[in-house]
């Protein structure tokens, strides 16, 4: 909101006290804006030489979201008359276009100069704290953090005494650190982090970054000084053991992996640990990935993650599902295996296909109605028993259910499906067929129901039997709960 202050009735002789009296019944809080402009506009070409005509007029047109015609006429005014109160006027106007710029129109670089010119008329804590926002998302970082360095200075205070501010800067904060350590610009990056610690009290996702930079320089001594100053005992283990494992002390990061699960009820610690050890094997082959020690220990405490994320938010299945194949089936893979089956991302996930023969070609069904919301049906399908190969894209299809929950099936066969984004489904129908696209190692459909940040959920499927491989006799399966072990038979 544009707050705008009047004080000039009593600078202006009697005969035109009725233009300037009448904005307060035009104004707040009866917002009668489009009567104001016209009203403003006669004023003006009887009175071309009184500027608050044009600051009421120029004040109508923003209210309007009119912001170019609002801005003009309060530049003219503040030509004529250079005083606190109409620079004060005007300088809001440019903020207030600024942020329409930003959040409404996503015009972020023509924002700047507005942002700026607010500041050149009035040094206000918010606007330089916004201006930096947008300098942020226009990728100038350095100037960002300057912008965000001279709010503070002007209202140490500023993220408390502003509704949102605090979460706002926490979020811009992190989006620039991040863009700062992909293009290694550690010496703002520091500056970054630090400005984050002083004001946001040593978030653990600032000191992260920190801690990446300490890593990369070799700077252990800042490192050492960093870890010291951490209060939380989990994460001190955490970043204790990273250290550890980065001067190729395995045994005793394990031992401080350890102490961090075991003292901590965050799931977050554990996510760390594990996304730690699996990039420490990204860069191997998938042959050499899946027979690694180091992430057979990353799926542990990934597992271990998925475990305490779940007892925090605590989930129930409340609309049935029936399962995506017609015939019987096998799960190649199930809950929290170690082929990209772990993590909060793929835990819940299930390879699904024929027990005997090629899964090629075979039918999938929708589990549920709902809507498509994406679809990726042209990637080639890998040959099969070809080495697997880890820049391949799947062909995957999202559709959307109640309560915000995304079925996905993948590895689907290339131009396989008809489906378009926003197309209704319905529970059964046909959608598309299994192949073998993506990072397969064989022909199957891997499917996971999932949340709009991509975390995966338990699915149960109703109309299910099931039977081990050694018995012919199939039983109802309980909770819908699928083994690796079973046999499973859709039961119409």
């Amino acid at each position: 909101m544009i707050v705008f202050v009047f004080a000039c009735i009593s600078l202006y002789s009697v005969e035109r006290t009725e233009y300037l009296e009448k904005w307060s019944s035009y104004f707040t809080p009866n917002n009668k804006y489009n009567e104001a402009i016209p009203y403003y506009q006669k004023a003006i070409q009887e009175y071309p030489e009184i500027s608050w005509f044009y600051v009421f007029l120029g004040f109508s047109h923003i209210q309007m979201s009119e912001f170019p015609e609002g801005i003009q006429n309060l530049e003219k005014a503040y030509s004529m008359e250079a005083s606190e109160s109409i620079r004060d006027n005007l300088a809001f106007a440019y903020y207030g276009y600024a942020n329409h710029l930003v959040f409404k129109k996503n015009k972020i670089k023509e924002s700047l100069s507005y942002y700026q010119k607010s500041i050149d008329l009035k040094n206000i804590p918010i606007f330089y704290n916004l201006y930096g926002n947008a300098l942020r998302l226009n990728g100038e970082h350095e100037k960002a953090y300057r912008a965000f360095q001279k709010s503070f200075e002007l209202d140490p205070e500023l993220l408390k005494s502003t509704a949102g501010a605090e979460e706002n800067f926490r979020e811009s904060l992190i989006t620039g650190l991040a863009h700062l350590y992909r293009d290694k610009n550690y010496e703002v990056l520091e500056s970054y982090a630090n400005l984050g610690r002083k004001y946001l009290h040593n978030r653990i996702e600032i000191l992260d970054y920190l801690f990446k930079v300490y890593l990369d320089k070799k700077d252990f001594d800042s490192y050492r000084k960093l870890l010291n100053s951490l209060e939380d005992s989990g994460s001190k283990w955490v970043y204790a053991g990273i250290l550890s494992f980065e001067e190729s002390k395995e045994s005793e990061a394990n031992k401080f992996f350890e102490k961090a699960s075991k003292s901590s009820k965050s799931y977050k610690i554990d996510k760390k640990i594990g996304d730690f050890l699996n990039e420490k094997i990204e860069h191997l082959n998938y042959s050499d990935q899946m027979n690694s020690p180091i992430h057979i220990r990353s799926v542990s405490f990934h597992s271990k993650s998925v475990k305490k994320y779940f007892k925090e938010f605590p989930y129930k299945q409340n609309q049935k599902f029936s399962p995506p194949l017609r015939n019987e089936f096998c799960i190649f893979q199930g809950e929290g295996g170690k082929s990209y089956h772990f993590g909060l991302y793929g835990h819940y996930s299930y390879d699904i296909g024929l027990c005997e023969g090629n899964s090629m070609g075979e039918k999938i069904y929708s589990i549920g109605d709902g809507k498509v919301i994406k679809i990726i049906i042209g990637e080639k399908d890998q040959p099969i028993q070809s080495k697997v190969d880890l820049k391949a894209r799947a062909n995957t299809i999202w559709i959307q259910h109640k309560n915000n929950l995304i079925s996905t099936y993948s590895h689907i066969k290339q131009n396989s499906s008809v489906l378009k984004p926003g197309q209704i489904i319905k529970k059964g129908q046909e959608i598309a067929e299994i192949g073998n696209s993506g990072i397969s190692a064989g022909p199957h459909l891997h499917f996971s129901l999932i949340d709009k940040s991509g975390t995966t959920y338990p699915v149960r499927f109703s109309n299910l039997k099931s039977r081990s491989r050694e018995s012919p006799n199939s039983e109802s399966v309980p909770n819908g709960i699928l083994k690796e072990s079973e046999i499973y038979t859709p039961d119409p």
